[in-house]
């Protein structure tokens, strides 16, 4: 059960991380400097 929480819990901020990325190619270079503050 704690696996399936940790690879739950992975996809989530995978899922996460994608969207943020598509949010930031769309609105362009606007949320770049937001965007590296994540990294």
């Amino acid at each position: 059960l704690t696996g399936y929480l940790i690879s739950l819990i992975r996809m989530q901020v995978a899922v996460s991380v994608w969207v943020m990325y598509l949010a930031g190619k769309a609105v362009g270079a606007d949320l770049l400097p937001a965007y590296s503050w994540f990294n």
